[in-house]
């Protein structure tokens, strides 16, 4: 599920006609760089996401918490693509 919208994503980027060749190439890069840090990931690190009452918001940030601390450059590649493609207003 993960690689099938790393792929999409990298379609819209590859496809996107008013992107500036600089912008499309660090974003294919911080691409690139999640997946590999994914890929060096054991099943153990996808997160379960609880179904339920409010609790399950905190059970989420308190896995985020702990994902971020223990792949702090994951986290961190997440992090960097979100920012580039939050700018872009995606």
């Amino acid at each position: 599920m993960i690689e099938e919208r790393l792929n999409k994503l990298e379609e819209q980027i590859e496809a996107s006609e008013n992107l500036p060749q600089e912008t499309r190439a660090e974003m294919l890069r911080l691409l690139a760089a999640l997946r590999s840090e994914i890929a060096e990931r054991p099943e153990e690190t996808q997160l379960a996401i609880p179904d339920g009452d409010g609790s399950a918001l905190a059970e989420l940030n308190e896995k985020v918490k702990e994902l971020e601390s223990t792949y702090p450059d994951l986290a961190a590649a997440v992090n960097r693509l979100s920012i580039v493609l939050s700018n872009m207003g995606m």
